[in-house]
């Protein structure tokens, strides 16, 4: 016989009390991948009860197992009459406490702050925030993979669980109070097997849908671009290990035996951009992933700290304060193998700053700029850096003995870069990453709904977890089996072995959902992109210290690249079209547009970080990967983010003239524009998000030859109004030109005689 009641635990003046309760047949608990893990249930009672929250809970038992559900929702129970109220409440496990917590910088209470580290690294935030809260929190499984930065503002500990899982390709999960970094399930090599039929653990009906995915044959790679000295390595970003293969079978890097879970191999190109999967059908769909995250490095581990006092009449000019000086600070690093001198020429990267960001301790995420190191006794000298009026390191922020750190502007022996007998280094890392993206990728995407027949799963030994592996035999569907994971579980309460199932062989991507949130978080990323900046100019005044220094020559490549002549512009079309900036931070009225980091060299427009577009309704967003934009130097340029709507994905492109917003599945966002004209020095001018009145006064259209033979010209130009035309003939003189105005964009000007010259617009 069924049992229908459940146990229903409370607190009362701090005394433990209980109360059964008779369940609906169609309660159940739902947990799926990266999602919530829910126990609903209805009843009645005779009188009325307020259930408080967080101190109710439920323990279900099934298979011996128990698992304590909260009440976390104030209820809201429905009064029949005074002898029958209704009540429909939702417990959730320990994770839905980590909804309501802020995550935070422990070490300066920062809600708003960014973290470059390993998944390792992110989750020990984690698991403490969580601690200093609820004690009890414990770090489960984390992969192992290169670092990388995430950003947080004002986010909850979930949504900070779901950045860091997004950002590495990855899922998390918890148990009891066990946090994990990593796929959920451990029987990818020993799947369940289910089939259609009586016996065999499905029963109707059986629904397949296909994902919008398509398969992907080949996959583009582009990697980091730090420690590398292009000169030697011959490519400016670090490159896949040329014509290797590797084996994966969806969890390791092996070459293994056996039928149904059996690894592939693929095989990287001759150039090291791409690689495909070895034997599997041709497609010609391509597709690129991002992996500038990994480079050349060595992780190098602080042995012991050298504090001393400086006395330099320069340094105290600079400060002006030597009362607040702090101490300087060495670092020592004994683990340094004798050949990695990174003082040699060898090693030091020319034009660049050789500069050391702690991973881990008091100051993990910050760089400091080395003043000289000593191989014999494998010591740092830092320089001291002044961040928001605070100098670093010092007696409360200073590094200690087993901090993490790695070094920048050096280039690193081939073996941290690449080295195929032992399958290691930068190379292989990004292989191994690159690898494992196509494994999810290149088979189409399906997800089914499976109900399970309740006889079979009573009788079977086996019990199904989210997460789970299952091979999925279907004659129809998939006639020679088919490794699909458990996505979402749903357990009715009235019978614990009818279970529905939620079977794909997609990877859970549960990207960041609230996008008041990634506005925020963008916000955060450009403040810490401009508290580098500012740290840089900072640290750049310590040129005594460093060998080589050019600092106004840096500062001045740096202005040119990220800093604009703070110019307005407001549309230049019609405000239906839309054809406005939207690189977006966020005020509390209204979003503001921000200039993404694009740069100029030569006849290249240079996008040299990720970025994220959004549209004007805040919800749609888009993403451009860093790339180069081919320049018109002989022509004004207007620059656009052409988005795809279909994919999310983006691209800038130069064109010669004003573009619509909106083309088949296209939109086309107006960045900025490039006058290599009239400008010595080109610089792209930003769009900015204005009052959207019809002005463009910063424009400036390039001169407009006139040849001997011309009478007339009709000229398209495009800007919102009707503007001041001069004929200049070749000595300079400004002879007459009749202007008829058609429109707002668009004239015709007529003038008598030859003449050779231009026309200036205004």
């Amino acid at each position: 016989m069924i049992v229908k009641k459940i146990r229903i635990d409370y607190k009362e003046q701090n005394i433990n009390k209980f109360i059964d309760v008779e369940f609906n047949k169609n309660d159940y608990i739902n947990s799926s991948v990266m999602g919530d893990n829910e126990l609903f249930i209805n009843f009645s009672l005779p009188y009325y009860f307020e259930f408080a929250i967080e101190t109710t809970y439920i323990d279900y038992v099934f298979n011996s197992v128990t698992t304590r559900y909260y009440l976390y929702d104030s209820v809201q129970p429905k009064k029949n009459n005074s002898e029958s109220f209704d009540y429909s409440l939702r417990f959730e496990t320990e994770q839905g406490k980590l909804k309501k917590w802020i995550v935070r910088n422990l070490l300066d209470n920062r809600i708003k702050f960014s973290i470059t580290s390993t998944p390792l690294q992110m989750l020990q935030l984690i698991v403490d925030n969580c601690n200093n809260r609820n004690t009890g929190w414990t770090i489960g499984n984390c992969i192992e993979v290169p670092q990388k930065t995430v950003s947080f503002n004002s986010t909850n500990i979930i949504d900070a669980l779901q950045m860091i899982a997004d950002t590495f390709e990855t899922e998390w999960y918890i148990y009891n109070k066990v946090v994990n970094i990593g796929k959920e399930g451990e029987n990818i090599t020993t799947p369940l097997s289910l089939s259609y039929g009586s016996g065999y653990g499905v029963k109707p009906i059986i629904e397949r849908k296909n994902t919008e995915q398509k398969p992907i044959g080949k996959l583009f790679v582009q990697g980091g671009d730090k420690n590398i000295n292009a000169s030697t390595y011959g490519s400016k970003t670090l490159l896949l290990p040329t014509n290797q293969t590797m084996w994966y079978n969806g969890e390791d890097f092996v070459e293994a035996t056996g039928n149904f879970g059996a690894p592939r191999q693929y095989l990287v190109d001759a150039l090291g951009i791409s690689l495909k999967r070895i034997g599997l059908l041709p497609t010609d769909r391509e597709e690129s992933i991002d992996l500038s995250n990994i480079y050349p490095q060595r992780v190098g581990e602080v042995s012991s700290v050298i504090v001393s006092t400086f006395e330099n009449s320069y340094y105290q000019a600079y400060w002006q304060h030597p009362s607040q000086i702090e101490p300087f600070y060495d670092i020592i690093d004994s683990s340094i193998p004798s050949s990695l001198n990174y003082w040699s020429s060898a090693i030091r990267l020319p034009g660049q700053v050789l500069s050391i960001t702690f991973q881990t301790g008091n100051l993990a995420g910050r760089t400091f700029d080395v003043a000289g190191y000593i191989h014999s006794e494998r010591k740092f000298q830092l320089v001291p850096l002044n961040e928001d009026g605070v100098n670093y390191p010092n007696p409360t922020f200073a590094p200690q003995a087993g901090d993490k750190y790695i070094v920048f502007g050096c280039a690193l022996p081939n073996s941290y870069i690449r080295d195929d007998a032992t399958q290691s280094g930068a190379s292989w890392e990004m292989l191994k990453e690159a690898v494992k993206y196509l494994w999810e990728r290149e088979e189409q995407q399906v997800t089914f709904a499976l109900p399970i027949d309740e006889i079979w799963y009573r009788n079977s030994e086996n019990q199904i977890k989210k997460g789970d592996y299952i091979n999925f035999i279907d004659n129809d569907f998939s006639p020679n089996g088919a490794k699909i994971r458990v996505i979402g579980l749903k357990q009715y309460l009235s019978n614990p072995y009818k279970i529905e199932l939620t079977l794909s062989n997609v990877r859970v991507d549960r990207r960041f959902r609230r996008q008041r949130n990634i506005i925020d978080v963008l916000d955060e990323t450009l403040t810490t992109h401009s508290r580098d900046f500012f740290s840089f100019t900072d640290r750049a005044s310590f040129q005594n210290f460093v060998e080589g220094r050019d600092a106004l020559r840096r500062n001045e490549l740096i202005t040119r690249s990220v800093n604009t002549k703070n110019k307005k512009l407001t549309t230049l079309v019609d405000e239906k079209d839309r054809s406005l900036l939207s690189f977006f931070a966020d005020t509390k009225e209204e979003p503001i547009s921000v200039p993404p980091k694009i740069g100029i060299d030569g006849n290249k427009l240079l996008l040299t970080e990720q970025q994220v577009i959004f549209d004007y309704d805040k919800t749609t967003s888009f993403q451009l990967e860093p790339q180069e934009v081919d320049l018109d130097t002989t022509d004004i340029q207007y620059i656009y983010a052409v988005c795809d709507t279909d994919t999310s994905n983006g691209t800038l492109v130069a064109y010669n003239d004003l573009q619509p917003f909106e083309e088949d599945t296209k939109r086309q966002y107006l960045v900025g524009y490039v006058n290599p004209v009239l400008d010595e020095t080109p610089a792209i001018e930003y769009a900015y998000l204005g009052d959207k009145k019809l002005s463009s006064d910063v424009i400036k259209l390039p001169p407009i030859p006139v040849n001997s033979e011309d009478r007339y010209k009709y000229i398209n130009h495009r800007l919102g109004r009707k503007p001041d035309v001069q004929l200049i003939d070749e000595s300079g003189e400004i002879r007459y030109v009749q202007v008829i105005h058609l429109s707002d964009d668009s004239l015709q000007l007529s003038w008598v005689g030859s003449i050779v010259g231009s026309i200036i617009i205004e």
